[in-house]
């Protein structure tokens, strides 16, 4: 079975410099390790403290985005036919 890569990008936002925000994102691309992109992979990310999760799908380039997330620690699975399930916390 091949592999998913995820390569995540965990940028924390601020809607001004004096204000700070308790929300988050997690953005990045999901590759095979050949480094071609994988549309339409199923991703979940789940807060480890809450046990609240956000879901999203890859779009044709294989990137994605899960805005407004909870400040906190996350999982994040990814699934898709045919590939091994891959989770990074």
């Amino acid at each position: 079975m091949r592999h998913l890569v995820l390569s995540t990008a965990f940028l924390i936002t601020a809607g001004a410099l004096l204000a700070q925000g308790d929300r988050g994102t997690i953005t990045g691309t999901v590759t095979d390790p050949s480094g071609r992109v994988i549309p339409n992979v199923d991703l979940v990310a789940t807060n480890a403290g809450t046990g609240i999760q956000s879901t999203t799908v890859t779009g044709d380039a294989g990137a994605y985005t899960m805005p407004l997330l909870m400040i906190g620690s996350y999982t994040l699975e990814a699934r898709a036919s045919g590939f091994k399930t891959f989770e990074r916390r």
